[in-house]
């Protein structure tokens, strides 16, 4: 197991000026050292996407709006949201560490989450596992209702 020495010298500290909504902000960033996967700078992603938010929620309270993303909201627990790669490689990765019956609860929304969209026709049922994408209709345009509504078999 590392100790506090070694996990210290296999982080740098990166100082970065974010600016949004008018308003600036110096963010320090943990950032690990040497060759690093995606995964491994999700974290420090995190903390930069964090200090940009908080930056917008203030930039929108001193304009008198209210932000409704905030911890605890689970807003995007029940909507549509996309994540990259890394993202869900890390979801997979917590899911992965939960004690068995909650793992296996989590497990059940997911797949009834799946059921929802294939049944809205957003994913294909059939393509493998891990290759499905969400797929959107296609707008309204002349082409797209001239196809949708063609007699031609």
């Amino acid at each position: 197991m590392a100790d506090a020495a070694d996990t210290a010298a296999s982080y740098d500290e990166a100082r970065i000026h974010l600016r949004a909504g008018g308003r600036d902000r110096q963010v320090a960033v943990p950032v690990p050292l040497g060759p690093r996967s995606l995964l491994d700078l999700l974290p420090p992603a995190r903390v930069i996407a964090q200090a940009l938010a908080a930056l917008a929620a203030e930039a929108a309270a001193e304009q008198g709006q209210a932000v409704a993303c905030r911890p605890g909201c689970a807003a995007c627990c029940r909507q549509y949201a996309s994540i990259s790669v890394v993202e869900a490689e890390a979801l997979a990765r917590l899911i992965a560490r939960l004690p068995p019956p909650k793992r296996d609860a989590v497990c059940e929304r997911f797949d009834a989450a799946l059921l929802r969209l294939e049944g809205a026709g957003l994913l294909d049922p059939r393509a493998p596992r891990g290759t499905r994408r969400i797929t959107l209709p296609p707008r309204h345009t002349p082409a797209a209702t001239a196809a949708a509504t063609s007699s031609t078999p």
